[in-house]
């Protein structure tokens, strides 16, 4: 699935939140956000992954790749199946070099 996310975050772990990025496409009513709490023992060893309008998956087996301008995301066949069957997506979005760095900063935690 392709989508140009108009709105991208990051959001660091705060209290009762995990750690999460998220990217939504407004015009297509379609969100995809990563999070996990990967320092709260015991980790799982998952991440949690939500499209559209909470439906989520939890799965260990899924690849990122991100580049400036795209996030480019693998599902397994699991997950995939619990979320609307989509197994990969490609994600265009536009962001300041803060975000970015935020953006970045969270990934890393969050696929730890």
């Amino acid at each position: 699935m392709h989508l140009s996310a108009d709105v991208v975050y990051a959001e660091p772990r705060e209290d009762d939140y995990p750690n999460s990025v998220g990217f939504r496409d407004t015009a297509a009513g379609y969100c995809v956000i990563f999070s996990r709490f990967s320092d709260i023992t015991p980790d799982r060893g998952t991440i949690n992954v939500m499209v559209r309008d909470q439906i989520h998956a939890e799965t260990a087996t899924v690849t990122l790749e991100l580049s400036r301008l795209r996030c480019h995301v693998r599902l397994d066949k699991k997950a995939a199946s619990e979320l609307l069957g989509v197994r990969e997506y490609a994600i265009d979005f536009r962001t300041d070099d803060t975000t970015y760095r935020e953006i970045v900063t969270l990934l890393r935690v969050i696929f730890e």
